[in-house]
């Protein structure tokens, strides 16, 4: 499929000076990194995305490369584990059943890769958790068995939605009831199978197999012994069935199973995969083209291993061996901006089994974020960094298990780590540092040590630490600093103290040492202070008193609001940027990134379709609009095997045209394609990296084909999408 590059200069043909939309500052999600645990997953075969809804109702998607936010269902505390997936290919929709707001009926909605559905059938099962639920290719029908809570313990029902409604199955035979199984459809042999899960009296180890009229029970001399939360895939290439993950019993108390088992539609294996990962619960498991992919999980049950919370790691399982897509992700990250080598340095630790770990090192350049292949520092957590002097980054400190506090001093060039000895301060974690570029050293306060929080002043000079005399702030850890150029600064506020009260005073720094300058400020503790080039000011991300994302910067002596319109994802690091914004970091994986910016960018749809046929055809994009990225626009809702055409203007307008509106002026064919098979079509637009592109807005329409639509009698127009590109 050919890919359209958007550009900026009015030498070059097609393109030409834009009017830009007006925007106020925001922090945009450049990615997402959802950890997925006890979270369903559906993979869209048409538009070869994978779907997935968080406890809290947010849905994602992922491209094959990363994730992408696609909005929020109605949130309830309730949704982790009621919350079930099913893509229907013969609809081209995404199924998606949830706990309602009152907790206490399920809700039916569709996805189709714009927007979610709510749905009124008007038949729908009973409120339960866990239950086991997949699409039947075959028939068309999502099948629904078991789960438990609601009115009774466990269920043992089975209901079909087929497009419109919910029904319940009355077989003569089926399982006993059960939560947790693992379910899903084999495309090969046409039956629904089920295996394991827990009823009443504990884990069950059977196998079973819907035919769409009745339930039979596999009688096989294996069955997989790993049950509990499994999670079932049919690779369509090897004609298997793949369970992995979940329970195996050993003793008196069940362990997590680190290998896959497989199904031929005769007998279950247990296979020995040299490359499995460390074994995980919780996870999920779809079939994609080349066979399956698991998605994060529980990774807390492999000998002690410290990643206990949900993970972001992506595997490729062919039958062959689990090929790692993306790594579980780093914890601790900090981050720190390199001047000279115009790069934002990122670093975190990647437990593997404890105590053990690596120390990752990344590099932003303001468009995209790259691992570096480099042996970092010995591993640890919570290692604060700034740009030291001789154009390297400088780390000090930080956490490791069993310790209280790291005192080793290591530097960075952008090609490898080197540890320094030299006397300095003492071990210490939750310390802060600030790089000083007027007096060419940098700067670090307090943090906590063996006897408790401190409240010391040292400096480094690129060869050695010295530390500085005189009163300051008080003792204390967690505190913020960044350093204001306009009055050549150093700049130090709040922190948590001994007794771990949040504290909210700010202070400066200069040759001639501390000074109080502000303590009124009703931002107590935050999540990280950086300058921002873009605003000219230093900008502090923090949490009120209810707890909500707050930013603001420093006017003077004061903090002020900087008038944010959207709320930033739970950041737990934040740095200067390469372009002048300010970059923070997020995320399971723990390097997810969101830009703080004065110009966001935004994709934003324009007027309505036009269709003798019912409701017209729609676009949608859900990249954010920065430089470096590509936006895939999509088409949904047209019919199948149609003719397609996208077609794009840097000017908008709004013209009549048999009786339907065009919102692109003297607009320009970028792609003609057909539809597939549920009336979907997409072109890649390419947004090359350069600042330039800033402000740069145009817009997409498309037309496609429609026996009796009413341009020329075989077209129907779509809604028109207009894009301000960011950053």
């Amino acid at each position: 499929m050919s890919e359209v590059t958007i550009c900026r200069s009015v030498l070059a043909a097609g393109c030409f000076a834009l009017s830009v939309l007006g925007q106020g500052p925001a922090w945009v999600e450049v990615s997402s990194a959802p950890g997925v645990r006890q979270m369903p997953a559906a993979y869209d075969s048409f538009r070869d995305r994978v779907v997935t809804i968080n406890a809290r109702g947010a849905a994602f998607e992922h491209d094959g490369s990363r994730w992408l936010s696609i909005g929020n269902l109605p949130y309830t505390m309730g949704t982790a584990g009621h919350a079930l997936l099913a893509y229907q290919s013969q609809r081209g929709r995404t199924l998606a059943l949830t706990v309602d707001a009152q907790l206490s009926q399920l809700a039916t909605r569709e996805y189709d890769g714009a927007s979610w559905i709510l749905r009124t059938p008007d038949h729908t099962p009973p409120m339960r958790r866990h239950a086991q639920m997949a699409y039947d290719g075959l028939r068309g029908r999502v099948v629904l068995f078991g789960g438990a809570g609601g009115t009774q313990s466990h269920f043992d029902d089975t209901w079909e939605w087929d497009g419109s409604d919910w029904q319940r199955r009355l077989p003569a035979q089926f399982p006993p009831r059960r939560e947790r199984g693992s379910m899903a459809f084999d495309s090969n042999r046409g039956v629904m199978v089920l295996v394991g899960g827990s009823g009443s009296a504990g884990l069950l180890y059977d196998h079973w197999e819907w035919n769409g009229t009745n339930w039979v029970q596999r009688n096989l001399a294996t069955v997989p012994d790993s049950s509990g939360p499994g999670r079932l895939a049919f690779d369509a290439q090897r004609n298997r069935m793949v369970l992995y993950g979940g329970y195996v019993s050993s003793g008196s108390a069940p362990v997590a199973d680190a290998q896959p088992w497989e199904f031929d539609g005769q007998q279950w294996a247990h296979r020995n995969i040299a490359s499995a990962p460390i074994a995980r619960t919780e996870h999920a498991i779809v079939a994609v083209g080349s066979g399956v992919r698991v998605f994060g999980g529980n990774e807390a049950f492999a000998n002690g291993n410290l990643y206990a919370g949900a993970s972001a790691a992506i595997y490729d399982y062919d039958g062959a061996q689990f090929v790692v897509r993306q790594e579980s992700g780093v914890t601790g990250a900090t981050a720190a901006f390199d001047p000279v080598r115009n790069r934002t340095v990122v670093v975190g630790l990647q437990y593997t089994n404890f105590p053990n770990g690596t120390m990752r090192t990344f590099e932003w350049d303001g468009f995209a974020l790259s691992p570096v292949a480099v042996a970092g520092p010995t591993p640890r957590s919570d290692m604060k960094m700034a740009a030291g002097p001789g154009g390297t980054v400088v780390g000090f400190g930080g956490a490791r298990i069993g310790t209280a506090g790291l005192a080793d001093t290591w530097t960075f060039d952008g090609s490898q780590w080197q540890q320094h000895a030299v006397a300095g301060p003492s071990a210490r974690a939750f310390h802060s540092m600030v790089a000083d570029p007027v007096r060419n050293l940098v700067v670090l306060f307090g943090g906590l040590g063996a006897g408790g929080v401190l409240g010391d002043t040292w400096e480094w000079n690129g060869s050695a630490w010295a530390q500085r005399a005189g009163s300051g702030p008080s003792a204390r850890s967690l505190a913020l600093a960044a350093f204001d150029h306009p009055s050549a600064r150093c700049i130090l506020h709040g922190g948590t103290d001994g007794t771990l009260a949040l504290l909210s005073d700010t202070w400066s720094y200069t040759a001639s040492g501390w000074t109080l300058i502000d303590s009124s400020a009703n931002l107590a503790g935050g999540v990280g202070m950086a300058w921002s080039e873009e605003f000219s000011a230093v900008v502090r991300v923090g949490n009120d008193i209810n707890s909500n994302t707050v930013t603001e910067y420093l006017a003077g002596d004061v903090w002020a609001p900087l008038g944010i319109t959207e709320t930033p994802v739970a950041l737990s690091a934040v740095a200067a940027d390469p372009r002048g914004h300010v970059v923070g970091f997020s995320g399971a994986d723990g390097v997810a990134q969101s830009l703080l910016t004065a110009s966001p960018g935004q994709a934003q749809v324009i007027g309505s379709g036009c269709s003798n046929a019912g409701i017209p055809a729609r676009l949608a994009v859900h990249e954010p609009p920065l430089p470096g990225n590509t936006l895939h626009v999509e088409m949904l809702g047209a019919g199948s095997s149609q003719i397609a055409f996208f077609a794009a203007s840097f000017q908008l307008s709004q013209t009549i045209y048999a009786n339907c509106r065009i919102y692109v002026y003297n607009p320009a064919v970028i792609q003609v394609s057909v539809t597939n098979a549920v009336g979907q079509a997409m072109v890649p637009i390419v947004l090359p990296p350069s600042a330039a592109l800033r402000g740069v807005t145009f817009g997409v329409q498309s037309a496609v084909g429609e026996p009796g639509g009413p341009v020329g009698g075989s077209l129907g127009f779509s809604q028109a999408i207009g894009i301000t590109i960011g950053g």
